[in-house]
C-alpha cells in the first residue's frame, strides 16, 4: 500500500487565438483554420439612458490607443477621449465603456 501526499493539478490558459495549418507532404499549405476572440466593444452614453456603439473606425482607434497605454486618444478635431476618466469628448460627449 502506497502512502503519501495527495496531488492536484490545475492549469489555466488564456489565449487570444489559435490557428491550425494543414500541410501536404510537399510542404504546401492546404487549409488554415483559426479561432480568435471578438474585439472589445466600445460604447458611449451621451444621453444618460442608453449606450450606443461607436463607429468601427473610432472604436478601432480607441482600442489601439488603449492597448498601448496612452492616457488619452486624440485625432485633430475628430476624436478626443480620456481613458483615466473613461469620458469621450468628441465626436459626442458622454461616458465611455469598453466591454468584451
Amino acid at each position: 500500500e502506497a502512502s503519501g501526499e495527495r496531488t492536484n493539478l490545475e492549469a489555466f490558459f488564456s489565449l487570444e487565438g489559435l490557428g491550425v495549418s494543414l500541410v501536404s507532404s510537399l510542404y504546401t499549405e492546404i487549409a488554415y483554420l483559426s479561432i480568435t476572440s471578438t474585439p472589445p466593444l466600445w460604447e458611449v452614453n451621451s444621453k444618460g439612458d442608453s449606450w450606443k456603439m461607436l463607429k468601427p473606425e473610432v472604436a478601432t482607434f480607441l482600442e489601439d490607443q488603449f492597448r498601448h497605454g496612452h492616457p488619452e486618444a486624440v485625432v485633430h478635431d475628430k476624436v478626443k477621449a480620456d481613458f483615466q476618466t473613461m469620458r469621450l469628448v468628441k465626436p459626442v460627449t458622454g461616458d465611455l465603456r469598453r466591454t468584451y
